[in-house]
């Protein structure tokens, strides 16, 4: 079992790079929105006391992760999702 979930976290990592390399990166809306992002970041970093610029990199390398483990989860549960759908319109 464990080789099955191994191929399929490969897999998982493969399909959500292209998703990301060939999709997103043709949205206009997404790179607007990721150059928005960026922008308002450096602009809080270079407006931030020393002191506080660590923490706005913490918070931010946080939100990243969770995203990205939304991400991933939410796209396990659409291939569940979509397996479940197909046995039952092949039960039909």
């Amino acid at each position: 079992m464990a080789d099955i979930e191994h191929a399929f976290n490969q897999f998982l990592s493969i399909r959500m790079d292209y998703i990301d390399k060939s999709i997103l990166s043709q949205s206009d809306e997404y790179k607007h929105l990721i150059g928005d992002c960026n922008r308002i970041f450096l602009d809080l970093l270079t407006k931030l006391p020393e002191d506080c610029k660590d923490t706005l990199q913490n918070y931010d390398t946080a939100t990243t992760l969770l995203q990205g483990i939304a991400e991933v989860l939410m796209y396990k549960q659409g291939l569940h999702d979509g397996i479940s759908l197909n046995r039952l319109s092949a039960d039909t």
